[in-house]
């Protein structure tokens, strides 16, 4: 079987692909939520009245604000200019998905991968990111796709034949 896609990647579907690789490990976030609990705790079991716990705390609040609005705001920002520096990203692309491997033809280039080159897949709300290194991938944004039978087919056969068994 074979499914042919013609992919062109948005700023968004970018952003959601950086996105996406930045969350894959969720033990970061997990140790944040720890030490901001932490402290938290401490801070709470040690006061003495309401004025001071909340005057001590507010260095740590400040900084997870400051860490929420860092990925809100400054991220997506610095995701979209090195998208809008990149001209191959930007290009039009025809991916021909088989058993065999990925054929990825653009205007510029033809190159395909092999289900061995496959390092991992991830599975995205707007994008199906297969990793053929730690850092480069294949995006598919799942805007490409002609209809929702033809996304959950595709995804199926990415899933059969692109990823690897832990």
């Amino acid at each position: 079987m074979e499914y042919k896609l013609n992919v062109k990647i948005t700023a968004e579907d970018y952003i959601a692909f950086n996105f996406d690789y930045l969350s894959r490990d969720k033990k970061l976030y997990l140790i944040l939520l720890f030490v901001l609990l932490m402290v938290f705790g401490l801070e709470m079991l040690s006061f003495k009245n309401w004025a001071r716990f909340f005057s001590d705390i507010w260095p740590f609040y400040l900084l997870f604000i400051f860490y929420i609005f860092y990925f809100a705001v400054f991220i997506p920002k610095r995701i979209k200019k090195n998208y809008k520096s990149d001209n191959l990203v930007q290009e039009n692309q025809e991916l021909t998905l088989s058993e065999t491997g990925i054929a990825e033809k653009t205007p510029r280039s033809f190159c395909e991968y092999y289900p061995d080159d496959f390092k991992k897949v991830i599975f995205g709300k707007k994008v199906i990111s297969i990793y053929i290194s730690a850092a480069k991938a294949i995006v598919i944004p799942r805007h490409c796709f002609s209809s929702k039978e033809e996304e959950l087919k595709i995804e199926e056969f990415i899933k059969t034949h692109y990823v690897k068994a832990k």
